[in-house]
């Protein structure tokens, strides 16, 4: 035992030497699930055809009905945790005033007017996963999760993901189904350009990251 403890107690010197003409070797790389690719029904597109100017309601907001588009998320390397966050790409005709910011997405501007905004929600009840209904979650950071419950909002700044059930935290999976659930509403009519044709412009993009 002396020898070593002669040698630990004379090295302090030798080690900050050694240190000073030493380099890192650091070796890195990423290991990428395979492609989950998101599809919708209908091209995604949710036409709510022609409205007569009749049916605005002066004063109030004209909330239309719900539609829906088909989403599938497929995942073709094998299982992957994954999950699905929306980029309003009309934000700047948002009405803040009728829905939450993070649920509130643009219909666009027309004369300088803001025509109008919508919501989506993935509702648990549609959702498969794998062939199963799963357990919804949702998180503002990617790192804490809480369940939907039966709604599932679609928002511009949290995730969406899944887990089996009795689960809080995502899960890996290969294939998720569902619908996509639109509401959309039309600004007060004294608001509008009514004199022109005012079309519905709403365009989002839906993005799946990998967690």
């Amino acid at each position: 035992m002396l020898p070593i403890l002669a040698l630990l107690s004379s090295s302090p010197a030798a080690i900050a030497a050694d240190a000073a003409h030493s380099a890192d070797v650091r070796v890195t790389g990423l290991i990428r699930p395979g492609a989950c690719a998101p599809q919708l029904s209908n091209a995604g597109i949710i036409d709510y055809g022609l409205i007569p100017q009749s049916r605005l309601k002066r004063g109030d907001y004209t909330w239309l009905e719900s539609r829906s588009v088909d989403l599938v998320i497929q995942c073709n390397g094998g299982p992957a945790k994954l999950g699905l966050r929306a980029h309003d790409n009309r934000r700047a005709s948002v009405l803040q005033e009728v829905l939450a910011e993070e649920a509130n997405f643009g219909l666009g501007i027309v004369a300088g007017a803001k025509v109008g905004g919508y919501a989506m929600v993935f509702n648990q009840a549609d959702a498969r996963v794998d062939g199963l209904e799963p357990r919804q979650l949702y998180s503002f950071d990617q790192q804490s999760w809480l369940p939907t419950g039966s709604g599932g909002t679609i928002g511009k700044n949290r995730t969406l993901a899944w887990a089996r059930s009795g689960s809080y935290l995502p899960d890996m999976v290969r294939k998720v189904a569902g619908k996509i659930t639109v509401t959309a509403f039309i600004n007060k009519p004294e608001n509008l350009p009514l004199t022109q044709e005012i079309p519905l412009d709403g365009s989002a993009t839906l993005e799946v990251v990998y967690l």
